[in-house]
């Protein structure tokens, strides 16, 4: 089916991106967070004050967690939204009793259509790491 490869390709990229982002800023927020809690092991002697001090050093992460998943939310919605206008093209194009002729040229067209949303919007996973980044 036409614009598959573009489809693929967009989710490689995109997962490559995802993969990049934890590396960069989930795992370093984490060690952070670990870290922290050792020294709060070393540091408190009430449980009160443990329990504490645990939960503060994962805040870090949290936040970070947060803000990647409501952009990658937000991201994956345009995209979603993207790809339905395409079905949309595509069933408003065919006639009331549509022959298999007029199903495969909707069926291609919603291909292409795919296939622009896909190259469309791994050519904005540039942005959605940037504004993640900016944000954390």
């Amino acid at each position: 089916m036409a614009g598959m490869e573009e489809a693929k390709q967009f989710q490689a990229a995109q997962e490559a991106v995802m993969g990049e982002m934890e590396k960069t800023l989930v795992r370093p927020r984490l060690k952070q967070s670990f870290i922290c809690q050792a020294q709060c092991c070393d540091q408190k002697t009430d449980s009160a004050g443990l329990q504490q001090c645990l939960v503060q050093c994962q805040t870090g992460v949290h936040r970070t967690q947060q803000v990647m998943q409501s952009h990658l939310q937000a991201f994956q919605q345009r995209v979603q939204n993207c790809m339905q206008r395409c079905q949309d093209r595509a069933q408003e194009s065919l006639p009331r009793d549509p022959s298999d002729a007029d199903i495969r040229k909707a069926e291609d067209s919603m291909g292409h259509c795919v296939g622009s949303c896909a190259k469309e919007y791994r050519s904005k996973l540039g942005k959605l790491k940037n504004d993640i980044a900016a944000d954390v």
